[in-house]
C-alpha cells in the first residue's frame, strides 16, 4: 500500500514539474524532471497493479521495468530538446 501512495506521489510532482516548466519556459529542467517522473509513476502503476506488488515480481520483469523506464525517460528528454530547437 505506502509503495501505491508513493507513485502517486511521484504521479502528482511529475504534473506540478510540467506545470511549471510550462509556465516558466526557461527552466526546460523541470519540464524534462516532470516527463521523467510522470513516465515512471505511470509505469510503476501499470505494473504494480498487474502484478499486485513489486515483491510479487521476478527478476527479470523488475529488470524490464527498470530499462523501459529509463528508455521512455532517455526518449522524453531527446524529444523536447529538439522541439525547443
Amino acid at each position: 500500500m505506502k509503495l501505491e501512495k508513493a507513485v502517486q506521489l511521484l504521479l502528482y510532482v511529475g504534473l506540478f514539474f510540467i506545470l511549471m516548466g510550462a509556465l516558466i519556459p526557461k527552466i526546460l529542467l523541470l519540464t524534462q524532471l516532470g516527463i521523467g517522473l510522470l513516465a515512471f509513476s505511470l509505469a510503476s502503476g501499470f505494473f504494480i497493479s498487474g502484478f499486485n506488488s513489486w515483491e510479487r515480481m521476478s527478476l527479470l520483469f523488475r529488470l524490464i521495468y527498470v530499462a523501459v523506464v529509463a528508455v521512455f525517460s532517455v526518449l522524453a528528454y531527446f524529444a523536447i530538446r529538439m522541439y525547443i530547437q
